[in-house]
């Protein structure tokens, strides 16, 4: 009988505190795992308004953070720090040193914000003399961020960046060997100033500030040659060509019309400028002469092969 009272206390008590629960709800499920603050990267042309979202993942609630920005003024004005769609709660401030060239923002709230998203978006404005990739370099103390506790969250942060201007890309035309790369070289008043190599075909530059560019193009047994282009605000595609050395015609073989062009060369019958005079130039002493002819001609017959 002892017995039977004491389970019956323990089946109310069992249903008073299902009762309270019910009432009470669910208590919220926070995340797990380090909190990771990420600053976005953006590609822009100068002149431009661009918007960088700060985001917060495996946020396990969270009333206050503050994050210190460092940033070249003379390339990015700040516009504005506005609240992202996760911080449905609480003020964000934000302060500027122009002499340090950084900013400070804050945000604070009486109850914790839970949810993984964007916290806030920075606003910057491009200056029209930019060029090149703006870091936003982030610094912070362990704790920045706190819960409504008062305890630290721990956190990692994920820079950003700004990359300015526009993108150069098209097409490469080369001959012989279809595994050999390509290699273009960016190059600004003879410096260079970016290098990528195609197998494909394609190339493309990216982040190319306006201004007057060359951009030279090689291949292994191939004449080497360069072509000019300027850059203003928008995109630019370009079809690019080089030629099989010995190859005056551009038709991918060295025959018979690419020696008689180079005799009439030699000969003064006809003239050849440009990229015509440095395919044909196979012995690549800067002049087009009889040794030249010789040479294509023995590759034509077989006798003896350019490459």
């Amino acid at each position: 009988m002892k017995n039977n009272k004491i389970l019956r206390r323990l089946q109310c008590l069992c249903l008073t505190l299902l009762l309270m629960f019910t009432m009470l709800g669910a208590t919220p499920v926070y995340a797990t795992g380090v909190t990771e603050i990420t600053f976005g990267e953006v590609m822009a042309k100068v002149g431009d308004e661009v918007e960088i979202p700060v985001t917060i993942e495996n946020n396990p609630g969270i009333t206050s953070f503050r994050f210190r920005v460092a940033y070249d003024m003379d390339g990015l004005e700040l516009l504005s720090v506005e609240k992202g769609s996760v911080l449905t709660s609480g003020t964000l401030s934000s302060t500027t040193n122009k002499e340090a060239e950084t900013m400070t923002f804050h945000w604070f709230a009486e109850n914790n914000v839970v949810g993984d998203g964007e916290i806030v978006l920075l606003k910057f404005k491009i200056s029209e003399n930019a060029r090149g990739d703006y870091p936003l370099t982030v610094t912070y103390l362990e704790n920045d961020i706190v819960n409504e506790n008062w305890d630290t969250i721990p956190f990692t942060v994920v820079e950003g960046k700004i990359s300015t201007g526009s993108t150069v890309k098209g097409t490469v035309t080369s001959f012989g060997e279809a595994t050999e790369p390509v290699t273009l070289r960016l190059l600004e008043n003879g410096t260079e100033i970016d290098k990528v190599t195609s197998t494909d075909g394609t190339y493309s530059f990216s982040s190319v500030s306006p201004g007057t560019y060359t951009i030279e193009v090689s291949k292994l047994n191939h004449a080497t040659r360069t072509y000019e282009i300027t850059v203003e605000r928008e995109d630019i595609t370009e079809a690019l060509k080089i030629h099989l050395l010995g190859d005056v015609t551009g038709d991918g073989q060295v025959k018979i019309g690419d020696y008689a062009k180079i005799l009439a060369h030699v000969k003064g019958a006809s003239i050849m400028t440009g990229y015509e005079l440095n395919c044909a130039d196979v012995t690549g002493d800067g002049f087009v002469k009889i040794g030249d002819y010789a040479k294509v001609l023995a590759h034509v017959k077989g006798a003896s092969l350019l490459w």
